[in-house]
């Protein structure tokens, strides 16, 4: 395999040297001979790169890609059907034309880039495949750029296509940072952090839902029961005392793959986190930066995948930095930890 990617890559372009070939041809037919036919050859072959240069590049802008799927949300490495629509809306044939995509971030199943296609005026091409991307995140994966070449193949143009498919890829639940999250509740940790997790809470609030089963019996509201016949508890007030708080700091993003990798690995961690307390059933407060600093908590099952599903995809860009947050925030440090996207560790500030 490496030897025939080898012999590719370094390979004689063969048309180049005929065409080289010819036009010194023509020349010596034009300087010794003469004539119409000697000049109509020279001709012909000194203009048909220039020729061959405009009429791709007006086949360029004739040429419409189309990518689409059912949604723009994924799940990182499940694979989703994707489909390529390839029109020519010029009144020239499309010459040989080729799609470049995206092979460092997605996989698909399949190859679609080694085929080469011509297309009549007003053609239209289908390519219907599946698309699997390999990291979480918001990126482009799909096609990127065509390949038109002339009718000879001495040349190609590379041209960046203006509908790039942009997703938004969810990452795996795993449980990535629970042997961190273990290391942060111990003891040493939590009298730096200022959190109690394991206190009783006897503080009931005013606020209900149902009731699930393994809801304490104590909590359940037994008058609204006697009153309703619906079994709803009374859910403990949010102590600030006894509540995890994070502040997620992220980078600015780039499309680099260095990039993606890194922030793959960020949300997976983040994730990890949120699950493990919602399934614990304590609370987790995220303080993270999406068009204005934001707040979630999470602490069952129910605010884990919301979460999950919509926000966590959009905690990237600029990130949230300290002197960012407020002043109330700020007075409140020995209660937060800081969760990085730079190396995704947990640490004190």
């Amino acid at each position: 395999m490496k030897l025939k990617e080898y012999i590719r890559k370094h390979r004689i372009h063969y048309p180049r040297i005929i065409y080289i070939a010819i036009l010194i041809l023509s020349v010596i037919l034009v300087s010794n001979y003469g004539g119409a036919l000697s000049y109509v050859f020279f001709f012909a072959a000194l203009l048909y790169v220039p020729v061959s240069l405009l009429v791709c590049f007006i086949t360029s802008q004739m040429i419409h890609i189309y990518q689409d799927m059912e949604g723009r949300l994924l799940y990182k490495n499940i694979s989703k059907p994707y489909q390529i629509v390839i029109k020519n809306a010029g009144f020239i044939p499309s010459g040989k034309l080729r799609l470049i995509a995206t092979d460092d971030i997605s996989d698909y199943r399949d190859d679609f880039t080694q085929d080469t296609y011509y297309l009549m005026p007003g053609e239209r091409i289908e390519i219907n495949t599946e698309i699997t991307c390999r990291y979480a995140g918001n990126y482009t994966p799909g096609v990127v750029y065509i390949i038109l070449q002339d009718m000879f193949g001495l040349f190609e143009l590379k041209i960046p296509i203006k509908a790039l498919l942009r997703v938004s890829v969810l990452p795996v639940v795993t449980d990535l940072a629970v042997n961190d999250i273990n290391k942060m509740l111990s003891d040493d940790f939590k009298s730096r952090a200022n959190f109690v997790l394991d206190k009783e809470d006897d503080n009931m609030g005013n606020d209900m839902r149902k009731y699930e089963p393994g809801d304490p019996l104590s909590r359940i509201h037994w008058k609204n029961y006697a009153r309703t016949g619906e079994m709803f508890v009374r859910t403990p007030e949010m102590q600030s005392s006894v509540m995890v708080k994070i502040v997620l700091v992220s980078e600015e993003r780039t499309g680099e793959l260095d990039y993606i990798k890194m922030h793959d690995h960020y949300l997976e961690y983040m994730i990890s986190i949120a699950d493990y307390f919602a399934k614990q059933k304590k609370p987790v407060q995220f303080i993270y930066y999406k068009s204005g600093i934001q707040t979630y908590i999470i602490d069952d099952i129910k605010s884990f995948r919301k979460f999950y599903l919509e926000e966590c995809k959009d905690i990237t860009g600029d990130g949230l930095k300290r002197e960012k947050l407020p002043a109330k925030m700020r007075s409140d440090y020995a209660r937060l930890m800081y969760l990085r996207e730079e190396d995704s560790v947990l640490s004190f500030e």
